[in-house]
């Protein structure tokens, strides 16, 4: 929730959620295409944050020519790009990483005990 929340705003998460609870379903690799459409502004292109989540791959692949150098980029900057990671889905899989990574901390829950 905090990674759709950065992605659309509190929000325009919350509704996407209530909207379409198998979201929370989804990989991270696929839920990382969010930053994709909101870093590359493509949002013009996609009805809405269901869509690109829930979008078969080959068909999201083939409708955004720009996602493989910009999931590349991602992987070269985090240092977990090699040189066999060719494939879409493999380099999907591995941003998936990148994020699960990043968002594996727990937030600390307000009156929680810090001990």
């Amino acid at each position: 929730l905090r990674f759709l929340a950065g992605e659309l705003g509190e929000e325009r998460a919350l509704e996407t959620i209530v909207a379409n609870p198998r979201m929370l379903l989804s990989s991270w690799g696929v839920l990382g295409r969010l930053a994709f459409v909101r870093e590359l502004d493509v949002r013009k292109y996609v009805k809405s944050p269901s869509a690109v989540v829930m979008a078969a791959k080959a068909k999201f692949y083939d409708s955004q020519p720009d996602y493989a150098g910009w999931l590349r980029r991602q992987l070269d900057a985090a240092g977990v790009l090699s040189p066999g990671d060719d494939t879409l889905a493999r380099l999907e899989q591995l941003h998936g990483s990148v994020l699960a990574a990043a968002f594996a901390t727990r937030p600390k829950l307000k009156g929680a005990d810090a001990g």
